[in-house]
């Protein structure tokens, strides 16, 4: 198996899990709520608990109300310009795949341990879900599992010089 079917393999199994064991939350709006409930006001009732800081309750209302804070617009900037930047400016028209070094390292050498990757997994930090839709708390929380086949990745990566493209995405 290729280092990228590793990859897929490996986020495949990951949100297959999630997807089966946390599945999505369906909000039933019935006749007994009074006529303004909508299924987006249940579910931010629902959430409003889970809110502490009144900095997330206004985004909540503003987000309601459609209003909007005012921000400062820089005219001619906008997301695709900047990601057409950065792309270019990313971008090698050169660049050629390297050989494979056989001298680079060896199969039986692991530089990333399972216990180095139990450690970095197990105190993430509450962040938001990337592109790869894992959430940071499936990860901390099941670092004794994904540890070893992480620990694979990783060392399978740096043996094969191959960046797999789940790690070359980005989102500006």
């Amino acid at each position: 198996m290729n280092t990228q079917d590793a990859f897929n393999w490996f986020y495949d199994a990951v949100l297959g899990l999630l997807n089966y064991f946390y599945t999505e939350q369906t909000i039933t709006v019935t006749s007994t709520d009074p006529y303004y409930i909508t299924p987006a006001i249940k579910a931010k009732l629902h959430l409003k608990n889970r809110k502490t800081s009144s900095t997330d309750l206004w985004a909540a209302v503003r987000q309601l109300t459609g209003r909007r804070q005012t921000t400062d617009i820089v005219e001619g900037i906008i997301a695709e310009s900047l990601n057409q930047h950065y792309a270019h400016i990313s971008t090698d028209a050169d660049f050629q795949m390297p050989q494979c070094k056989h001298t680079a390292a060896c199969g039986w050498l692991d530089v990333v341990s399972e216990w180095q990757v139990f450690r970095m997994l197990d105190m993430l930090h509450n962040t938001s879900t990337g592109l790869d839709n894992i959430p940071e708390m499936s990860l901390r929380l099941g670092s004794p599992v994904f540890c070893k086949p992480v620990a694979l990745l990783y060392n399978k990566s740096i043996s094969t010089s191959v960046v797999s493209r789940q790690w070359k995405s980005a989102s500006i």
